[in-house]
């Protein structure tokens, strides 16, 4: 939801509010939040194509101490979409 805000504030440039770096740290606070105050798991189904935009958020949640288990499906020869 924190880009469908944002894109309702700034300019996304191509569309794809995984751009704005505020976004980014907005999803990795949230997700901090989320295990500090509840203390359970969040599971985040997101897709992330960026590695470097990988590596900010998850690098965010390992520097507060939050578990991260990543979890991926990929498609290969005779997958059936």
């Amino acid at each position: 939801m924190a880009g469908y805000v944002l894109r309702e504030i700034v300019e996304v440039p191509n569309g794809d509010f995984q751009v704005l770096r505020l976004w980014r740290r907005q999803v990795a606070a949230l997700a901090v939040g989320l295990v500090d105050e509840y203390r359970r798991p969040a599971l985040v189904p997101m897709t992330l194509v960026h590695p470097g935009y990988l590596r900010e958020i998850f690098g965010a949640l390992r520097d507060s101490a939050v578990v991260v288990h990543h979890f991926f499906l990929k498609g290969g020869a005779g997958a059936a979409w």
